[in-house]
């Protein structure tokens, strides 16, 4: 029962946290995006290049907005620890 209701609370405050910091929620599902090509990629063959690695990443998140997504998770940890 507690642990069922800190989970609910633990859901609901995470909500509040994208609805306080919507461009942090942004950055962070197209870094998710990034990272579930490169966990793919290791079911790839040996051979795999870092190019074609880096385009199948460009074909869901274009370069342009990882940086931005780095930059903005960068700034927001950065805050969160002063």
């Amino acid at each position: 029962m507690v642990t069922e209701l800190i989970g609910k609370a633990q859901r609901e405050a995470d909500k509040q946290k994208v609805v306080k910091h919507p461009r942090l929620a942004k950055a962070s599902a197209w870094l998710a995006q990034a990272v579930e090509v490169l966990l793919e990629a290791e079911g790839w063959s040996e051979d795999v290049r870092l190019f074609e690695v880096w385009a199948m990443i460009d074909a869901v998140v274009p370069r342009a907005q990882l940086r931005s997504a780095v930059a903005t998770v960068t700034r927001a940890g950065a805050a969160a620890g002063r």
